[in-house]
């Protein structure tokens, strides 16, 4: 019978006959494998059992019933498996220790007190309040990513947006509640004016046609109706505000600004967006690189323990250590394929070579960006000199108007076309 059998071998190996344990492995692996499969997950299961088995090897001795072999090693299974998945959990599992508990630890040792959990409250109290006063589509593209946990990829497909548009409301969301928070809890967030008033930054929002009183307004793309007058109404409009500044200028200042200015804040956005999506994609690749290499860590700390094993117990059977071994053989072709992996170009060679491109891109497009804020910054005071000139008849501010307006021209080619680097930002 199959447990007289067991009971020999177990006296076979008692005596020192490691062969005879290597019968006993041959015998019960495939059961004791598919019973913890019913228990833990399929890649767990391998584990737990090869754990048994070294287990059962080192408390051989303790074995009262040698014909119940069986039974006792499905028992040290059903108990590893327990263990497994008591620790995952509770979130005590480290692969580090092979699955087993850290010495040391006590239960009553992660229960969260009273006052954390009154802190832990209010904090979240105080982020729900945060994420409630922004803007309607950032609330919604927040609560999709970080409450509903969506891809970004997921969620423009879901409302419907490019996807370069959630990364910035993401991005943005981000700086606002940062501030916010800051503020909340009396930190200084390091972007407040250090004194005097701050200028309004405005956008243009319009160019029309002036209109006598008491008729409709003729919008600039209407045609050209030269009864009207020929002057210009540019409507300079808060870019965080819906207040406007109605200015007045000639008509060919005006139609030429009110052109270079949609052209020159084409190329801010354009530049702002490239920016912020190619700092968005380094940041993440750089902490999937991070990810890769903790990971990396856990399999080499691993395997180099198991090599610690096996030095201390050559008395292992030889079932037993292949086993062990071939496990140290996997973890270390998960170090080398974390590395690098230029099949899938997710190894850390390549993933650090992705996120200095993302870095690069990010630079340039950082460089390009403040010639279309210093073009925009031109051509607005060029426009308000425009104006003044009408007012006062003074030929010297058109001048100026037209000095200024050159240089903000000059600016807008060089945020395209780069073809100068910026002294200042």
């Amino acid at each position: 019978m199959d447990s007289d059998d067991d009971a020999n071998l177990v006296a076979r190996v008692l005596a020192g006959d490691r062969s005879a344990f290597g019968i006993l492995i041959d015998r019960h692996h495939a059961g004791a494998l598919a019973f913890a499969r019913r228990l833990v997950s399929r890649a767990d299961a391998e584990d737990v059992v090869q754990d048994a088995l070294i287990a059962a090897f080192l408390a051989m001795g303790n074995l009262r019933a040698p014909e119940r072999f069986k039974s006792w090693l499905l028992g040290i299974v059903i108990n590893l498996c327990r263990t497994r998945l008591r620790l995952r959990r509770e979130g005590y599992f480290d692969d580090r220790y092979g699955g087993r508990a850290i010495s040391g630890f006590r239960l009553e040792d992660a229960a969260p007190s009273a006052e954390f959990i009154h802190e832990a409250r209010e904090l979240h109290h105080m982020i729900s309040e945060a994420v409630s006063a922004l803007p309607n589509e950032m609330q919604e593209t927040v609560r999709l990513h970080y409450v509903e946990g969506l891809k970004l990829s997921e969620i423009a497909v879901l409302i419907e947006v490019p996807l370069g548009t959630v990364k910035a409301r993401i991005h943005r969301a981000r700086e606002r509640l940062r501030i916010a928070l800051a503020s909340e809890i009396g930190l200084a967030t390091n972007r407040e004016p250090k004194g005097g008033d701050s200028m309004i930054e405005v956008t243009v929002d319009d160019v029309v046609v002036r209109s006598p009183k008491n008729e409709e307004a003729k919008w600039l793309a209407d045609g050209k109706d030269y009864k009207l007058g020929f002057t210009r109404v540019i409507l300079l409009k808060e870019r965080s505000g819906n207040r406007v500044l109605p200015i007045w200028v000639g008509a060919g200042e005006g139609d030429i600004i009110a052109m270079l200015l949609a052209i020159t804040a084409l190329g801010g956005s354009n530049a702002t967006k490239t920016m912020l999506n190619a700092n968005i994609q380094a940041s993440d690749t750089y902490g999937y690189y991070q990810a890769k290499n903790i990971r990396q860590t856990v399999y080499q700390l691993t395997a180099e323990q198991l090599d610690s094993e096996l030095l201390a117990m050559p008395e292992m059977p030889a079932a037993a250590r292949t086993k062990i071994e071939d496990r140290i053989k996997r973890y270390r072709e998960r170090v080398d394929r974390y590395e690098s992996d230029p099949s899938t170009g997710d190894g850390k060679k390549e993933l650090l070579a992705k996120a200095k491109e993302f870095e690069a891109r990010r630079d340039h497009a950082a460089e390009r960006d403040p010639n279309f804020d210093f073009a925009e910054a031109l051509f607005q005071i060029a426009i308000v000199l425009g104006s003044v000139s009408i007012v006062a008849a003074s030929r010297p501010l058109v001048h100026l108007s037209g000095i200024l307006a050159v240089a903000g021209t000059l600016l807008m080619i060089n945020g395209y076309f780069l073809l100068v680097h910026l002294p200042f930002e």
